[in-house]
């Protein structure tokens, strides 16, 4: 879907990587099916190669320390647990 928007459009594209995806991850990750780290970082970057400019993802939290920006682009945390707990760079 989001190739065929970007073949099609000069506009900004968002994408947001689903809830349960992130759910599905973290508890195969705590089984040792899986790697965490490595299965978030292919999951994002498949969604970036795909066109999209911006990704919102339950992983950003763990993933803005990790991420290059040359790969990614900025990573925000503006929705992470610093936006929830009041401790983030909005409340200055």
């Amino acid at each position: 879907m989001i190739q065929s928007v970007r073949e099609h459009s000069d506009v900004p594209i968002a994408a947001y990587n689903v809830s349960g995806e992130y759910a599905m991850i973290k508890a195969a990750a705590a089984n040792g099916w899986l790697n965490e780290q490595k299965t978030v970082l292919e999951i994002l970057g498949s969604i970036r190669r795909a066109g999209a400019d911006i990704i919102f993802s339950y992983h950003t939290p763990d993933v803005s320390p990790l991420a290059p920006i040359g790969k990614f682009g900025p990573v925000s945390r503006v929705n992470g647990p610093a936006a929830r707990t009041g401790t983030g760079p909005r409340d200055s």
